[in-house]
């Protein structure tokens, strides 16, 4: 026959199991929350540079139609693609951040006065960023999903993770309108 002190214990192990499962979730979840801050940094750096133009790059049909400062700028966005490359190689960029963030770089690298720019640097600069545009390389990220999901990156795939953004996008769009 059970006494109430046995069934005191059993329900103090069930807490205790459920408890350090909520402590692991929350690890995961502080680790996902890191990399989102530290994602909202190069965001930041991106958008800081390009409220800075003076003219309008993505329309130029040459670097040379551009003013000195803006031609820097565009060196330095390609610069700012080549330190994202480097972060998602390295695993600290999150898997449905990089997918949105592939898209973008891989149109804006494909404008002329972008591309131009990109051409007229030294063969050894921005290796990275050269192979992603050369040889369609998309993501440098070479880890397994266990790894992928224990980081906070996430584990889903690029057209996954792109999928779902754009959905999200356009579930955004419909409900403004």
């Amino acid at each position: 026959m059970s006494t109430g002190w046995e069934w005191a214990d059993v329900i103090g192990q069930f807490a205790t199991v459920i408890a350090v499962g909520a402590a692991f979730l929350q690890l995961i979840g502080a680790r996902a929350a890191k990399h989102r801050d530290f994602e909202n940094l190069y965001v930041q750096r991106y958008w800081n540079l390009m409220d800075r133009f003076d003219g309008n790059p993505w329309t130029a049909s040459s670097i040379d139609d551009l003013v000195d400062s803006d031609r820097s700028r565009v060196s330095a966005y390609l610069q700012l693609c080549e330190d994202e490359l480097d972060l998602r190689r390295n695993g600290f960029i999150s898997t449905k951040t990089w997918g949105i963030w592939v898209d973008g770089m891989k149109s804006q690298c494909a404008r002329p006065a972008y591309k131009e720019a990109l051409n007229s640097m030294e063969p050894g600069e921005l290796p990275a960023l050269r192979d992603f545009i050369d040889n369609g390389n998309e993501d440098p990220l070479s880890m397994n999903w266990f790894r992928k999901w224990w980081t906070g990156i996430g584990n889903e795939g690029r057209k996954q993770a792109t999928r779902r953004s754009v959905a999200d996008v356009q579930e955004y769009e419909a409900a403004e309108s």
